[in-house]
């Protein structure tokens, strides 16, 4: 396959009249199959080229999503999805049954997308699996590609520490490395994301930042919802710790519970309110219990519709992301941090170069060591014995989410690269 990359970037292009302003994006998932932050990153990625007047569609990667995708190998199926339409795609294998397979039939059906849909150029996001056999097909059409990195599985492979994942961790990386160096524009999330495709790579134009952002529309400032506290027992006086998002390891919900607890020990009144679902989700639970922290208290809900996410942000008065710091978060942002500061929760984060970075290392939220159980601890008492000590920091959280974190203001960069790229 990179021996086939080679030569596509250096023979001519087959013969192709493609339609001006049109692009294709490759996805590894996206909406409604899937809600996690790949796929809304995504499909507010595509929103904001619309709003750019590109006509996009969206494809998907082959067998996606698995459990219903019944189609034959190369067959597409349309769905119009929040205005943005995505094309769905067969296969005749599974990635889980051999990855060289799995890829090398995904170039040859991405091709034939890209032969009917004529884009006057292609957009791919990460990783390599989806990438690679996009970025080949696309140059065999002698078409301009940017290259959208949000995450790299290589960083997740580091951090297991393991020989098997060293060496599946090796080979990402050449695979990586040779869609960033052959991809005409590459724009990523994170500067601490673009020191390392640098320091690994040499790519044909400097790395554009598109950051992660927030439909700032849809999470504002609200009054505590009487019908979500009167569910949980709780008074609008009492002050709330709330976490929306994912239960995993590196989360650091561990320390989130064990920080209430301290807490709750020194005769301060504080609730909690943990929304959302994961690998860690039982253990976490247990911690709570065993920490004698009871319903009244604390308050898991599961994972919730996203209708319902307004009204649970609305009880919330501070907002944790306690995350661990590991090759991959000290490059990968979240979304969850942008939705708080747009509806003007104060925020403490950990240390973490990511996190940081969003928190303008004490500007707009409060920022304390990875890992410190005590220091988070001191941080949420801080705020229950003076909740007016971080309104100046909920402010220019605020106005700079709205500025620069917005999804109209971030897409502005994917609007100036196609320009580039279809000029």
């Amino acid at each position: 396959m990179l021996d086939e990359l080679a030569e596509v970037a250096e023979n001519t292009e087959i013969p192709f009249t493609p339609i001006a302003g049109k692009v294709l994006t490759i996805l590894h998932a996206s909406a409604p199959d899937q809600s996690g932050g790949y796929a809304v990153r995504a499909h507010s990625v595509l929103k904001t080229i619309v709003a750019k007047d590109f006509e996009v569609t969206a494809l998907t990667r082959p067998g996606f999503p698995e459990a219903a995708n019944s189609l034959e190998p190369g067959a597409t199926a349309e769905e119009v999805h929040d205005g943005i339409r995505y094309l769905r795609l067969g296969s005749d294998s599974a990635r889980a049954n051999g990855e060289f397979t799995y890829m090398r039939e995904a170039i040859d059906h991405f091709a034939e997308v890209i032969r009917r849909e004529r884009p006057s150029a292609v957009h791919l996001r990460s990783t390599y699996v989806s990438a690679l056999p996009g970025l080949i097909a696309a140059k065999r059409f002698g078409l301009p590609v940017v290259y959208e990195v949000s995450g790299m599985w290589e960083l997740v492979y580091e951090a297991a520490n393991t020989a098997r994942m060293e060496g599946r961790r090796a080979r990402t990386v050449v695979l990586e490395n040779a869609v960033l160096e052959h991809c005409d524009e590459v724009v990523t999330i994170t500067e601490a994301m673009r020191e390392i495709i640098s320091g690994r790579v040499r790519t044909r134009r400097p790395i554009g930042i598109m950051p992660n952002a927030v439909d700032t529309t849809g999470f504002t400032s609200a009054e505590k919802n009487p019908q979500v506290l009167s569910r949980f027992g709780w008074s609008a006086h009492d002050p709330v710790i709330g976490y929306i998002g994912t239960f995993v390891g590196y989360e650091g919900l561990d320390i989130l519970v064990r920080a209430i607890a301290i807490v709750r020990s020194r005769g301060l009144r504080v609730r909690a309110l943990l929304v959302g679902d994961g690998a860690e989700s039982a253990r976490i639970r247990s911690l709570a219990a065993d920490l004698s922290l009871d319903e009244s208290t604390i308050v898991f809900t599961g994972r919730v519709p996203h209708e319902e996410v307004s009204d649970l942000y609305s009880v919330i008065d501070v907002c944790a992301y306690p995350r661990l710091l590991t090759p991959a978060t000290r490059a990968v942002s979240p979304l969850k941090p942008f939705e708080a500061m747009a509806a003007k929760k104060s925020v403490i984060v950990s240390d973490v170069p990511a996190l940081a970075e969003i928190a303008g290392h004490g500007e707009r939220g409060l920022v304390v060591p990875s890992g410190d159980v005590d220091a988070l601890a001191e941080a949420i008492s801080t705020f229950i014995k003076d909740p007016t000590s971080t309104r100046t920091r909920v402010e220019a959280a605020a106005a700079w989410t709205e500025s620069e974190r917005s999804w109209s203001a971030v897409g502005a960069v994917m609007g100036s690269v196609l320009d580039r790229l279809m000029s």
